[in-house]
């Protein structure tokens, strides 16, 4: 889990801000856009407009204390400038933790945490839920340098027989389809 500072941009809008774990506030974000229900309401319009998204780690900073300030020079750079889409120009903990002061979980609470997702590792989804969350997915583009990520991450990566055989059956239905569409 790293933090630091991150940038979204939609259009030609573009935004900065800081998180604790880059990957959940991207997900944070997507889910609040796509639901129309995002806090920075010229975000949100950007995003109904343009349908992109795309989401950069602009500077990494591991010690806390220092990512507020680290975000108030960002936005003191660019806050007020033609589409930066920050509305404050003060740096702020994310709406996620503003203010909630979670404390250590009781053991109980821990148990209820545990039975409740005890079934959910291994279910199946329905084809209903597979083919929203599919939908949810559709319009995202990837940026090279993220693209160049996720294949670093899968460098070297042990895949089981039968996971090799779905992708191998996964390649051939999806060229045989591009096959299909050329013909037409």
């Amino acid at each position: 889990m790293s933090s630091g500072i991150y940038k979204i941009t939609i259009g030609r809008w573009f935004y900065y801000g800081q998180t604790i774990n880059f990957d959940r506030r991207r997900k944070e974000h997507i889910r609040n856009l796509k639901k129309g229900k995002h806090e920075n309401v010229l975000l949100q319009r950007a995003f109904d407009k343009h349908k992109t998204f795309e989401f950069s780690e602009c500077a990494y900073e591991n010690n806390t204390d220092l990512l507020t300030e680290l975000e108030q020079l960002v936005i003191d750079e660019w806050f007020g400038k033609p589409n930066c889409a920050n509305l404050n120009p003060e740096a702020a903990v994310p709406p996620s933790t503003k203010g909630k002061k979670l404390g250590p979980r009781s053991e109980e609470t821990i148990a209820k945490i545990r039975a409740a997702r005890k079934d959910q590792p291994g279910k199946p989804r329905s084809e209903e839920t597979r083919a929203k969350m599919s939908a949810s997915h559709k319009g995202i583009s990837l940026t090279e340098e993220q693209k160049a990520k996720i294949s670093a991450a899968n460098k070297g990566r042990k895949r089981s027989e039968e996971t090799r055989a779905k992708i191998k059956d996964s390649l051939k239905l999806y060229h045989e389809r591009k096959r299909q569409e050329n013909l037409e």
